[in-house]
């Protein structure tokens, strides 16, 4: 029994081990484009220069708490390739918490639910490639996706009684309040679903006496953090000062029916038939606890499951104050639906059958998913060193004539050649504003393409 139970807490840990070391191989494949040179070029350096960076930003640019971490993983790479592997992995580990309502011990149950979640997660995220391996992204909002749920954690742990780690020590009300302001600021677009699932698991703890004072902390310190985000004088500065030509309300407004449907249900592209799955499941849970017959699913996992696919609505309506859009922006409206799918599979899933049915399914996800974002990015590594090699060779004020990448397009794993126009077909365009910057970093005349 012991050494059953050892070789399957071996499998779990080499499945997050194994998931580690795949993230840092693509991480270490991403080629810079895009905003990455502004940051490779940023003169800010040492603790008084990142504080002068998040200040500047907070004021005239993006005011998001994890944006200074953006600078960083530039800045220091070998950093990036580890700090980012960890927070994604964590990632999907919180998924696995909340999925469970405990902390993984590392049985077959949650090696399966582990995989599953990974499949999910590649097959719902709009472009993961990009949210993954592509710095900015990954900073802004996989970090920020990652502090907020590992905050949502530790409440979810405090209503079982038999599995809340202690977290009632010397100050820590006031290291809540900190951490919960710093995960108020790290995404607009998730602080109204995360603070009312703060809310409402801090109303269950005190429904069953399990109310600490940190938890209450904490919520003061993430409404905080929400409302200095909100509020920042950078969000009227971004995107070429089009945030503060109306006021969110204003946006709101001004939006029709059909665009506001849109908006919300944009994340539904990805992720609907895992909704229906999880409606159907619900549905088929409801009425076996209604015919009385014995099941895994109780009255509470139906409300939890429906709860997730509320968040993710919640989330979806808070893109309509929102004055960009963009894929990258549905990234956190899927979470919730993740974790709920996984409950659902969870519950009804209860034969050895469904299980290696739909472990292999999960499988055959994830390596097609990991076979052509590997191939993808491979080759981008490779054509930006032979490019980077040209740029750095060339002379002042001299032309520089450089390749195109083989993909130069956006797709769900790469976010493209920050050089090309994004038509596919047709000639090549250069893009004026990245040119400039490749100019001025590698201090020659201009660039060319064949």
């Amino acid at each position: 029994m012991v050494k059953t139970a050892n070789m399957e807490r071996c499998l779990f840990l080499g499945l997050v081990l194994a998931t580690v070391v795949f993230l840092v191989r693509m991480l270490s494949w991403e080629p810079i484009t895009w905003d990455g040179w502004y940051f490779i070029a940023s003169e800010s350096r040492g603790i008084a220069g990142y504080l002068a960076f998040t200040v500047s930003s907070y004021f005239e640019g993006n005011p998001r708490i994890f944006h200074v971490v953006t600078l960083l993983t530039y800045q220091y790479p070998t950093l990036h390739l580890m700090a980012t592997a960890v927070v994604e992995v964590t990632l999907l580990l919180c998924l696995l918490t909340l999925a469970r309502g405990r902390l993984p011990r590392g049985d077959l149950r949650d090696s399966f639910l582990f995989v599953v979640i990974i499949a999910l997660f590649w097959t719902m995220t709009p472009v993961p490639g990009q949210m993954l391996f592509y710095r900015p992204y990954a900073t802004n909002y996989v970090y920020g996706a990652m502090a907020q749920l590992l905050f949502l954690v530790a409440y979810r742990l405090r209503l079982d009684i038999r599995i809340a780690p202690n977290l009632n020590f010397r100050f820590s009300n006031l290291v809540f309040l900190v951490l919960g302001f710093i995960c108020g600021m790290a995404n607009e677009h998730t602080g109204i679903a995360i603070g009312f699932g703060i809310a409402m698991l801090t109303h269950r703890a005190w429904l069953r006496g399990r109310l600490n004072n940190w938890m209450i902390a904490g919520g003061i310190g993430f409404g905080a953090g929400y409302l200095a985000l909100l509020m920042a004088p950078g969000q009227a500065q971004r995107y070429g000062g089009i945030g503060g030509d109306s006021s969110v309300l204003q946006r709101i407004w001004a939006r029709d029916p059909k665009e506001a449907l849109e908006i919300i249900f944009s994340f539904g592209h990805y992720t609907w038939p895992f909704i229906i799955l999880a409606i159907a499941v619900i549905v088929l849970g409801l009425v076996v606890v209604r015919s009385g017959n014995q099941s895994r699913f109780r009255p509470d996992t139906v409300r939890e499951i429906a709860a997730y696919l509320l968040a993710s609505l919640v989330i979806g309506a808070t893109l309509l104050g929102s004055p960009m859009q963009g894929v990258r922006l549905d990234f956190a409206a899927t979470l919730p639906i993740v974790v709920a799918v996984a409950i659902a599979l969870d519950r009804a899933i209860v034969k050895r059958w469904m299980c290696v049915l739909v472990g292999s399914v999960a499988i055959v996800a994830i390596g097609y998913n990991v076979i052509l974002c590997t191939k993808v990015l491979e080759r981008s590594h490779r054509e930006f060193v032979a490019r980077v090699q040209l740029l750095e060779g060339g002379r002042t004020h001299q032309v520089v004539t450089v390749p195109r990448y083989t993909h130069y397009w956006r797709s769900q794993w790469y976010r493209g050649d920050d050089l090309m126009d994004q038509q596919l077909g047709g000639d090549p365009v250069l893009r004026p504003v990245h040119v400039k910057v490749l100019e001025e970093y590698f201090g020659i005349g201009s660039v060319q393409l064949f």
